[in-house]
């Protein structure tokens, strides 16, 4: 799904060192920007690192593993470079989820299901100390969309 106004992310976005952008709910440009066109160019401060919104997503439009309740729902989104030590410290949080795409091509829905299992299964091997228990990681395919 793309943007009701602006764009969506592009790659390379999720680089270290690429300049910090964010793509905002209808929701928010609504009841903080007054819907408002101009939003596009504006600075949001996160953690005081500046995010330049890029986009506003339609009404209605739900992150895909953003089912929590409506308190919990996201507003905003950003991408996410991911180094080692910043992963480390992640996986030792409660709830977080990571989404991902094909790195190119298309892969038919069990392929990319099998594609993340496995990275699953390997990471939760590498870090036994954060996995073991009832914790670990639940990879879902939620959408293959193919040409």
């Amino acid at each position: 799904m793309g943007a009701q106004l602006g764009r969506t992310f592009i790659d390379d976005e999720d680089q270290a060192g690429a300049p910090g952008v964010a793509v905002i709910s209808d929701a928010l440009w609504r009841n903080h920007y007054s819907a408002s066109r101009d939003v596009l160019g504006k600075t949001v401060r996160l953690d005081e690192k500046p995010f330049t919104i890029i986009g506003v997503m339609p009404r209605g439009f739900l992150f895909p593993f953003d089912g929590a309740p409506l308190s919990e729902r996201a507003d905003l989104w950003v991408p996410i470079a991911f180094s080692a030590d910043r992963f480390t410290d992640r996986v030792r949080e409660f709830g977080v989820g990571v989404t991902g795409r094909p790195e190119t091509g298309c892969h038919a829905p069990r392929q990319a299901q099998q594609d993340i299992l496995r990275v699953a299964d390997t990471f939760m091997r590498e870090h036994p100390e954060s996995y073991s228990g009832t914790v670990r990681v639940s990879p879902r395919n939620l959408s293959v969309c193919c040409p």
